[in-house]
């Protein structure tokens, strides 16, 4: 049983999202798993907890639709799910991006931290730096030791305690502060002149990164302040052959079991149709055979610039050889300033976050007088941001 004074707090920066008829999907840490199966209700003493308020407080604003023991279960159920905060209690994730075997692959990825490395020795001397998300600790240190004037970096797991052996075991503690919490909770005590980040998930959008970097860039960043890095490009080529359909291939495979039984199972056929299009991490690097659309460009990002992209947006990708394109390969390159880029490509050299791979629910041909016209969009899927392919033809 809960207390009826205990005081209490929506997580900032929630996003909710409809999973189906009044069932909602919410988000409140770029480092947990979203929260599944939320009703009505749950979102009515969420709403409540806007501000910190007693739970007795609560229960008395929501009188007129909720008894106070409803009231109570829902705020034990939120809490549970790590939707709700105590008073007084500090804000951390234990799993997840709280593990440190998430951060090995990280700390292995060479291309990943001597591109940041190479970078931070080039900006971070004389300045004050902060990071957005600092895990194991790895880029606050090399902060430190290229020369920052001081660092300050948050995170909200429990890798903030290995980041603290690190920053210790470096002898670089006099010049970094460490703070456990939300990003959108806290910021450095004066503003920063240098703002590191590294939260871009395998699918770009998937951690959250345009709102929290939005958030941070903006309350943080002194006048004339730095992002690094300041750009994203997302890039992707077309190929084919049949090993590039195994999504496209299990549609087909259930729409031929259907057809010959007879049957009509709509969830099912949804359900595949939905997977076929949905990406997956990519494993096989192509022949170059294999490729009948080249890289081209299919979102850059500013993001020192408004963080808004489009809900919707038409990109047309051209190539010289005829053919049949099964699947779309798509990554990211992330300029790191003088002329360098990281890439997470097929390839390039291989990073931990690889690429997606996207199978087309059937073949598109294309040609020099027939491009790949896509139509892609900025969405969520239980929860997290995603990429989505909504259309792909031939133009």
């Amino acid at each position: 049983m809960l207390p009826a004074s205990l005081r209490l707090r929506a997580l900032p920066g929630l996003v909710i999202q409809v999973a189906g008829p009044e069932v909602f999907v919410a988000r409140g840490s770029l480092s947990r798993a979203p929260a599944q199966g939320l009703l009505a209700e749950h979102l009515r003493v969420l709403g409540a907890f806007a501000r910190q308020r007693s739970l007795e407080e609560v229960c008395e604003a929501l009188d007129d639709v909720l008894s106070p023991d409803e009231v109570e279960a829902l705020a034990a159920d939120l809490l549970e799910q790590g939707l709700l905060l105590v008073e007084g209690t500090d804000f951390g994730v234990e799993s997840g991006f709280g593990r440190i075997d998430a951060h090995v692959p990280m700390i292995a990825d060479q291309a990943r931290v001597f591109a940041y490395a190479a970078a931070i020795a080039r900006l971070a001397p004389g300045r004050r730096v902060a990071e957005l998300g600092c895990g194991s600790g790895v880029l606050t240190t090399l902060s430190a030791r290229a020369g920052a004037t001081s660092v300050w970096a948050c995170d909200e797991t429990d890798i903030i305690e290995v980041a603290r052996q690190v920053v210790a075991d470096n002898g670089v503690a006099d010049r970094v502060t460490l703070v456990r919490g939300s990003s959108r909770d806290l910021s450095p005590p004066a503003p920063v002149d240098l703002l590191v980040h590294e939260i871009f998930g395998v699918d770009p959008f998937d951690e959250g990164v345009l709102e929290a970097l939005a958030d941070a860039r903006d309350r943080w960043l002194a006048p004339g302040g730095q992002l690094l890095p300041d750009r994203l490009r997302i890039v992707a080529c077309g190929v084919g052959g049949p090993r590039w359909r195994d999504g496209a291939e299990q549609l087909e495979n259930v729409q031929v079991v259907l057809d010959r039984l007879g049957l009509r199972m709509d969830p099912i056929l949804e359900g595949a149709r939905r997977l076929s299009q949905h990406a997956t991490g990519g494993t096989q690097v192509p022949e170059l055979t294999e490729v009948i659309v080249p890289k081209g460009l299919i979102l850059d990002l500013d993001l020192a610039g408004p963080m808004a992209t489009e809900a919707t947006w038409q990109v047309r990708l051209s190539t010289s050889r005829e053919g049949q394109v099964d699947a779309l390969l798509v990554w990211m390159e992330i300029p790191m300033g003088a002329g360098e880029v990281l890439s997470t490509g097929p390839f390039d050299r291989r990073t931990s976050w690889g690429w997606l791979q996207y199978d087309l629910p059937g073949p598109v041909r294309v040609g020099p007088e027939h491009p790949l016209e896509l139509v892609l969009a900025r969405g969520t899927q239980d929860g997290l941001d995603r990429m989505e392919i909504r259309e792909v033809r031939p133009g």
